[in-house]
């Protein structure tokens, strides 16, 4: 439906620019509506007993008290910074991959010799620069997570070891904590690197997502851009 809407050949007209906005008020509005439902269910929630902590309480305990500044308070910002840098870097990694997958394809039916054994080389070269790009990616993840699983540790180590709170843990937990020392050396690894690919994974959506979906609203218009948000909405909401 979205595809035969939009790819039409035919300028942007009122017609287009209305079902665009449309959409747009409709995601928003789905949205909305989701978040509204998540915050009486919270609600609801607490009502019978503490809130369990989420992801944000878990950030601010991660994030850089001053970004950029000197020791504890700063640590992890340069990290962020490049991580923010190379998914903006593995967009355009991506395009051009695209690109030449596509001269790739037409040279398949030109059978140009010279041109193919240029885009050969071009393959080579970027496939080197995307296997470095991606290990640099990965060391940058790793040494986030080993930052932030030092943050934790901090925290838990002064939390835990001052007045009796190692004691209550110890004894008046002991069912569903038999070992606490190890489950700190344990969950406190996991949940920091955890922690680490959700953030770099996100950064990743909104530099990659953002780009590529204005590149196919500008190409074919905003039906055929939304209806993948739009497919996985369904698919949560009503099925």
């Amino acid at each position: 439906f979205f595809s035969c809407i939009c790819t039409t050949p035919m300028a942007l007209d009122r017609k287009r620019v209305l079902f665009g906005v449309c959409l747009c008020l409709l995601v928003l509005g789905m949205l909305r509506r989701k978040k509204r439902g998540s915050g009486r269910q919270r609600k609801g929630k607490g009502a019978k007993g503490a809130p369990k902590p989420n992801f944000k309480d878990l950030w601010k305990l991660l994030r850089p008290k001053k970004p950029f500044a000197p020791g504890e308070s700063g640590a992890g910002s340069w990290e962020m910074a490049a991580m923010a840098l190379l998914c903006v870097l593995r967009m355009f990694l991506m395009q051009h991959t695209s690109e030449l997958v596509r001269l790739l394809d037409t040279n398949a039916m030109t059978r140009n010799q010279q041109e193919f054994w240029r885009l050969m080389r071009t393959q080579l070269k970027l496939s080197t620069i995307v296997v470095l790009h991606r290990q640099t990616y990965k060391y940058v993840e790793q040494r986030l997570g080993m930052i932030w699983r030092r943050k934790l540790t901090q925290v838990l180590h002064r939390e835990y070891f001052s007045g009796i709170n190692y004691y209550l843990v110890s004894t008046k937990l002991g069912g569903d904590c038999p070992d606490p020392d190890s489950r700190i050396v344990n969950d406190v690894k996991e949940v920091a690197d955890n922690a680490a690919t959700i953030f770099c994974e996100l950064l990743y959506t909104l530099t990659a997502g953002t780009f590529f979906v204005v590149k196919i609203w500008r190409l074919y218009g905003a039906g055929l851009a939304l209806a993948p948000y739009i497919y996985l909405w369904i698919g949560q909401v009503i099925i």
